[in-house]
């Protein structure tokens, strides 16, 4: 899922001035940490928006989300693993 997030909340969350500074910021942070602050950046809203994907301008990457900024200085996160647990796979017992 792609969400369409305000680039000065996700900015303020870790603490830096810049998209340019976020990537530094994000991978100085411990993973679990970083993943904890983009899934609440996320948590609150609603709907996921569309990206095209031929409009990116810069990408971070990280374990389960990805980063994204377009050239119309939009910014994106998309969550790549879903928290819902497969209760058939959960475990082998």
């Amino acid at each position: 899922m792609i969400y369409l997030v305000d680039q000065e909340q996700l900015l303020m969350i870790f603490d830096v001035s810049s998209f340019d500074l976020l990537e530094d910021a994000i991978f100085n942070t411990p993973p679990s940490m970083s993943e904890y602050y983009l899934n609440d950046a996320i948590m609150n809203l609603d709907n996921t928006s569309y990206l095209n994907k031929n409009n990116i301008q810069q990408t971070i990457q990280l374990d389960s989300y990805n980063i994204f900024i377009d050239y119309d200085c939009n910014t994106y996160i998309e969550k790549l693993h879903s928290d819902v647990v497969d209760e058939y796979t959960e475990s082998l017992w």
